[in-house]
């Protein structure tokens, strides 16, 4: 040990080693060995722990690293950290702490010499992938022999909103493995009044909760996570005084085509600036509150499965969850149970408003309730969705004070349905198309129809529907899952209604419609909902480059009507690349395409007619193409694929299909007529559902296979917007179509036309390719190159 000391001291002043021999500590990459010891250095990054505080236009970002050597001598080492244009060192330590050590800061052109140099001598042109960042390089340090010890870094920088946003980038390798855990935090804190909004990480899934002061936590949800960049984006914003905070805010991307760049891809994002108020008044449960005190109050019909099926754990925790809910509402909210076998039975002949009488009753009421009988779906639906008689309303206004009448006059409340079964429809009208009329055209008042599907014995694709045709959304809760706590966060996801019946047009910069400057917009029609809990999106492609407004109408709190006008400029992009764009809009496409597809085997009379019908191949086509140009798995094409060279977890690999006679009426056939229920069915609506909703990228194309297993792939690649298919050990880019490609030159690293074709490839901000182990076959500039990112 104390020649380890001794070591320290040394590598602190001065080291005793030439550079080529140290071990570097990159985190975003991997730990380089000194030249000529290969993969046999025993010094390894176990874990990374990053924690970025933001507070107001500030930004500390924290990266604890745990390095181990598991060698039988020590090891000296150094840490250099590539890091955003601006960033200022605020601490670096080694083991405990107490010894100081030093590290600097570089450049981007330092830099880019020093990664050329390891670039040239250790054959690592991954490292070319952080050209145009600074870099932080530490003094050098010993790594004891069979030990670990923790490194630290802190550095600040100061962020500028653009767009109406603020940006915060940490880079990491576009490497699909080799990489080490990852745990990471983040903290946006409010500055001043105002709060952070429309949060959102384009780059990776995280979890997402708010602190009582408005601070948004962000945390990880793996420990391994997808290659690329972390990026994280939000909007600052503050109610004005005297305004209930209850408003929208909006954040506003664009990219251009890769291929056009006249054209390109936008997605709007509007979400809420603050929650809505509290409930009630604690002290008096019967009070019913002021307009002020709620955003838009709701209506909630519970519709509950009590057929024989449900006998037993599952019918207590639906009791027990649905007595949440109730609970939950806010005093003068409105609410109804209607449970369900063959017959339906009601808690009430129409919604009754919430308060500390009604709870109690409605609580003892479904305590009442019995498991037994079939499932009589189509009429328990109809009595759900039935508008009020006119007795009815007079028996309310009769009923009602006239306080409560005066305000519930005021108010429209938002009707929405929690329908929950475990089966398929046995009794009554059991055709899927005829139960999906109902919810779509039987809906008089538009009630929002959320579906809960308990277990696997049920008709996914008609939760599905049902939910979709009504501005509501399925959930699945298989074996595993708690009934009652999904049950209670989808009624969280319905808190705090802001927007309803939300329309959009476009529009020129005069006001004047202008559809012509957009296409393939999702959705296609009306906005969903604007709640408290979740943000809108609309997702489309531009053309052209000038700007112009999506003018967005909707209804708010009171019933009133109005409209917002959101610009979008494609020629005033945001200097931190939004390339993310184009690939959330091709996967939601995909996501609706894939719907589309399952939709049609509703009928299974026509099920051999639509498999023969032009239409159905277009389809499929298009889905496929999408596929292949963005490196996103369709589970209609690879559902059934496992060529066994996937990563997999818990289950088989899948396999892109980027043959177009691979799609076959078997595959057809499954999806569209066969694959109604069970595990498969479910996966496959869960998989369509989860891109047609997704707000970060998924490199890694997981989702679940024919046995409801999550599975994921480390053989496609998506840098920039082009997709990467690994043939053989042969990375090779989507725009290669040949069978058998020939490259028009081949270029080795550590040569010089090397390092010229990886400067082209970072002006145009592909260098991420240099990340990928292998070869590479791609165009450049009309050419088609073979790279050869490592030794033969």
């Amino acid at each position: 040990m104390a020649a380890c000391v001794g070591l320290a001291c040394a590598g602190h002043a001065q080291s005793t080693t030439r550079f080529d021999d140290r071990a570097i500590i990159l985190p975003q990459r991997r730990v380089l060995p000194p030249v000529g010891r290969g993969m046999r250095l025993p010094v390894t990054l176990e874990k990374v722990d990053a924690r970025v505080l933001v507070n107001g236009r500030s930004a500390q970002t924290s990266l604890t690293l745990t390095v181990k050597n598991g060698g039988k001598a020590p090891t000296e080492a150094e840490l250099l950290l590539p890091v955003p244009e601006g960033a200022v060192i605020k601490g670096f330590y080694y083991g405990d702490g107490k010894t100081k050590w030093q590290a600097s800061l570089m450049t981007a052109d330092e830099a880019r010499r020093l990664y050329d140099r390891i670039v040239a001598r250790r054959l690592d042109p991954a490292l070319l992938e952080f050209a145009g960042f600074c870099a932080i390089r530490s003094s050098v340090f010993p790594v004891p022999a069979d030990s670990s010890v923790t490194l630290g870094v802190v550095y600040e920088q100061l962020l500028s909103p653009e767009n109406g946003r603020l940006d915060y980038v940490l880079p990491r390798s576009e490497a699909l493995s080799g990489g080490s855990q990852w745990f990471i935090r983040v903290e946006v804190a409010p500055r001043g009044k105002e709060k952070p909004c429309n949060v959102l990480v384009p780059s990776h899934g995280m979890e997402q909760s708010t602190q009582q002061d408005g601070t948004e936590v962000l945390t990880l949800k793996e420990p391994v996570m997808s290659p690329g960049p972390f990026r994280l984006s939000w909007s600052e914003t503050s109610a004005k005084k005297g305004e209930a905070a209850t408003g929208s805010d909006v954040s506003v991307y664009a990219a251009p085509d890769a291929a056009n760049g006249r054209n390109g891809y936008f997605l709007i994002m509007l979400g809420k600036n603050a929650s809505p108020g509290p409930a009630s008044d604690q002290k008096d449960m019967e009070r019913v509150p002021t307009a002020a005190n709620l955003a838009i109050p709701r209506e909630v019909t519970l519709v509950l499965d009590r057929s024989g099926s449900m006998r037993g754990e599952k019918l207590e925790k639906m009791k027990e969850a649905s007595k949440q809910i109730i609970s939950g509402l806010n005093t003068g909210e409105w609410f109804n149970v209607i449970a369900y076998n063959e017959g339906v039975d009601a808690f009430a002949p129409y919604p009754v408003q919430k308060t500390a009488r009604t709870e109690k009753t409605a609580h003892e009421w479904l305590d009442s309730l019995t498991a037994r009988g079939g499932t009589n779906i189509h009429e328990a639906l109809k009595t759900a969705l039935a508008p009020l008689t006119k007795e009815a309303e007079r028996d309310i206004a009769m009923r009602s004070t006239p306080i409560e009448w005066s305000i519930n006059s005021l108010i429209n409340p938002l009707p929405v349905v929690l329908f929950l079964t475990d089966g398929q429809p046995t009794i009554g009208i059991t055709s899927e198309k005829d139960i999906v009329a109902l919810a779509e055209k039987g809906n008089e008042i538009k009630k929002r129809i959320f579906t809960i599907g308990v277990g696997t014995d049920l008709n996914a694709p008609l939760l599905r529907k049902m939910a979709e045709v009504s501005g509501g959304l399925p959930t699945y809760i298989q074996e595993g899952d708690q009934l009652e706590v999904k049950m209670a966060r989808v009624f969280r996801q319905l808190s705090g209604p802001l927007f309803t019946n939300m329309r959009y047009e476009v529009c020129d910069m005069r006001g004047g419609k202008a559809p012509n400057r957009v296409q393939d917009v999702l959705p296609a029609r009306v906005l969903p909902d604007l709640f408290a809990g979740a943000p809108v999106v609309l997702a489309g492609r531009y053309i052209g480059s000038e700007p112009f407004m999506v003018k967005c109408t909707y209804t708010g709190k009171k019933g009133k009507e109005a409209s917002m006008s959101i610009v979008v400029d494609p020629g005033h992009i945001s200097t931190v690349k939004d390339d993310f764009v184009a690939r959330l809009w091709a996967a939601r496409k995909i996501g609706e395409l894939e719907t589309a597809l399952m939709d049609m085997g509703a009928d299974p009379s026509r099920a051999e007619e639509l498999l023969r019908d032009p239409k159905t191949k277009e389809l499929v086509e298009e889905m496929m193409r999408l596929s292949h140009e963005f490196g996103i798995m369709s589970s209609a094409a690879s559902f059934f694929a496992d060529d066994g060279s996937s990563r997999v977890e818990g289950g088989s690999g899948i396999r892109p299909l980027w043959d177009m006679n691979a799609m076959s009426s078997r595959a057809l056939g499954r999806v569209m007529s066969e694959e109604r229920s069970g595990a498969a069915a479910i996966a496959l609506q869960q998989n369509a559902m989860q891109k047609k909703m997704e707000l970060s990228v998924n490199k890694f194309n997981t989702q679940k296979d024919a046995l409801g297993r999550v599975v994921s792939s480390t053989h496609t690649a998506q840098i920039y917007q082009n997709s990467y298919v690994n043939r053989n050990g042969l990375w090779q880019e989507n725009t290669v179509t040949a069978e058998n490609p020939v490259a028009d030159r081949t270029v080795q690293v550590g040569t010089p036309e090397y390092a010229a074709v990886a400067d082209s490839l970072i002006r145009s901000n592909r260098q991420g390719l240099l990340a990928l182990d292998g070869s590479v076959l791609f165009r450049l500039d009309g050419k088609l190159v073979l790279m050869q990112n490592s030794l033969p």
